[in-house]
């Protein structure tokens, strides 16, 4: 797997807010534009500081759904987030990802864009890691979704 590293610069506009997105449209159209903007995100919220972010460009299914955990387990992530659909798809095809892939520095398995299912609760819990907390964050395209949920120190 080739891993590719971008100098990256924040956008100087860049404004706090919930989804973190721009007033002005022609931005989308400049090189780099989704390696900046993540980076202007993130140094704008303040939330990684100290961390390093991994992204995946492509399909997150190929090779029968073993990439990402495979990217995962090269990158010792800590914090491993994809939609539901990911997970239930890799359910219904049987992936074992904790048995394919060294997850042991997982910590958090986060799914967005819809709410995930007890059955994929299960199937993280049982096939990717039975340590890491899992948080169910769909919050569409507001952000604050993403830290203000999955608590921890609650109950699922």
């Amino acid at each position: 797997m080739g891993i590719t590293t971008y100098s990256t610069k924040p956008y100087t506009d860049q404004r706090r807010g919930t989804s973190g997105l721009r007033k002005r449209v022609e931005v989308l159209l400049q090189g780099n534009y989704l390696k900046n903007f993540v980076q202007s995100v993130f140094e704008n919220q303040r939330v990684l500081i100290g961390a390093t972010v991994v992204l995946y460009d492509g399909a997150p299914l190929a090779d029968d759904g073993q990439v990402l955990w495979q990217l995962a387990a090269a990158e010792h992530v800590t914090f491993f987030g994809a939609s539901a659909k990911f997970f239930d798809t890799c359910r219904s095809r049987g992936v074992q990802p904790g048995e394919s892939w060294d997850l042991s520095a997982l910590r958090t398995v986060a799914a967005t864009g819809s709410p995930l299912s007890p059955a994929d609760f299960d199937y993280i819990h049982q096939d990717v890691s039975p340590v890491a907390h899992i948080a169910s964050i769909s919050g569409g395209t507001d952000i604050c979704g993403c830290f203000a949920l999955g608590d921890p120190t609650r109950p699922v």
